[in-house]
């Protein structure tokens, strides 16, 4: 993981949980760098859906695929999603995360990118695949502060 020049301390922001906020590039850069992450959506009986799914950002969109079901109809809605990726060392305790919120829509095959080289994480489904899009509205990141973090209880 690479992030950007790290801001000095007075440059830093953090949210009301003390939480580094990211900066743009940073997010696009960790979206970029990672190939697994969560889409949450609302089903169709009105629950709240985060499925784990393979995906490939570029162009400052998120690609991943979907066979029939509830994702495939979330997207052919044109459904407000969010997209999640995260990554944490246990051994340091660093940590950090990135949401995109935004519509997801199916990609017509004459809009495929050949080179976005994105593989269906399910490769043994029965169903034919189709090829999901989300268009961010908001990307954000957050990082964990480093170094121990006290319990609450103290």
């Amino acid at each position: 993981m690479r992030f950007e020049e790290p801001p000095t301390v007075a440059q830093r922001q953090f949210d009301e949980s003390g939480m580094e906020i990211l900066g743009e590039k940073t997010c696009l850069r960790l979206l970029h760098d990672q190939s697994l992450g969560r889409v949450a959506f609302i089903d169709d009986a009105g629950d709240p859906v985060v499925l784990p799914v393979a995906y490939r950002f570029r162009r400052r969109r998120v690609y991943f695929f979907s066979s029939e079901g509830a994702k495939l109809r979330a997207a052919t809605q044109g459904a407000r999603v969010a997209f999640e990726v995260d990554g944490w060392n246990p051994a340091t305790g660093d940590g950090w995360s990135v949401l995109v919120k935004g519509v997801c829509r199916p990609v017509d095959a004459g809009e495929m990118d050949p080179e976005l080289g994105l593989k269906p994480w399910l490769r043994t489904a029965l169903r034919p695949m189709k090829l999901i899009e989300i268009v961010p509205e908001e990307i954000t990141g957050r990082r964990l502060p480093t170094g121990p973090v006290a319990p609450e209880w103290d």
